[in-house]
């Protein structure tokens, strides 16, 4: 089969796409081939195109009222309670400094797959409950949240991803963010946002008198909720966790201990939104 010649093949559609690459006709087959397959890996960018490429803005918008906005805020500035309620504040999706080290594709994968993908921003992935069409309608109306609040402040996308592979402590972060800092507190003092309405005081990691009468096999025991008999026990269960993850948050636990923990971020994916009041006038009636 001669791709260059009769009817109009990959190497022919290739030929117009990009002339005067490369004289096929003088090629082995083997380098029409890899041609295109490289012309193709091209064409393969163009698939979440940006507004004004088949993509619906109404579509996008109401999709991000519908499922992003509780934590990203109605601004995409991560101001919204949910982020809050869950430990872990949502980035800020309006600052392009940031958000310009992102393409289009990586903002598509983040939206789709979450979490599963990029474990380093602790958000769930939609791709079960979202189109593709959706997904780029959702990338190209975050595009249009974008404004500028002057050269970034904080690590790049890149810089989170490193840190979460490579610090031993980043991942037991996160999930402590996530699952404890509601009632244990940002610092582990005991002072989270839930601990106000707690009629039992979370544990204080940073309290000597308290942690010095416990070993790590002890923290496991508490977060298993194998430590205290039936009744007696002031903490959820959590069984989302499992050893992996159970075994970082005790890490982390043990660095608060012994203030370790060093300077690191609260935010997911992206700068942090400003941190307001941290009293519970914020949250619904429901919560109060």
């Amino acid at each position: 089969m001669r791709w260059g010649r009769g009817k109009r093949g990959p190497v022919a559609l290739l030929q117009e796409v990009f002339p005067g690459v490369i004289k096929l006709r003088r090629c082995t087959m083997r380098w029409k081939a890899l041609f295109v397959v490289c012309g193709l890996a091209v064409l393969s960018l163009w698939a979440v195109p940006r507004a004004g490429a088949g993509v619906s803005l109404d579509r996008g918008k109401k999709v991000y009222r519908s499922l992003c906005v509780n934590c990203h805020g109605w601004k995409g500035e991560g101001d919204g309670p949910g982020a809050r309620i869950r430990g872990i504040r949502a980035g800020d999706l309006s600052n392009r400094a940031y958000m310009s080290l992102l393409s289009d594709q990586e903002l598509y994968d983040r939206i789709a797959y979450g979490q599963e993908m990029f474990p380093f921003i602790q958000m769930p992935g939609w791709k079960e409950r979202l189109s593709p069409d959706e997904i780029r309608d959702v990338v190209a109306y975050i595009r249009l949240l974008e404004k500028d609040k002057g050269p970034l402040e904080g690590p790049t996308p890149q810089e989170r991803e490193r840190r979460y592979r490579e610090d031993p402590l980043e991942k037991g972060h996160l999930l402590y963010m996530k699952y404890c800092s509601n009632c244990h507190g940002e610092k582990g003092d005991g002072r989270g946002w839930a601990a106000e309405k707690l009629e039992h005081r979370p544990a204080d990691f940073t309290d000597h008198s308290v942690m010095d009468g416990l070993n790590r096999w002890d923290i496991i025991n508490y977060i298993k909720g194998r430590a205290a008999p039936e009744g007696e026990r002031y903490m959820p269960e959590f069984g989302a966790l499992d050893e992996e993850m159970i075994d970082s948050i005790v890490n982390y636990v043990e660095a608060i201990r012994r203030g370790e923990t060093g300077a690191r971020s609260t935010g997911g994916d992206g700068p942090e939104a400003d941190e307001e009041d941290t009293g519970l006038d914020w949250l619904p009636d429901w919560l109060d």
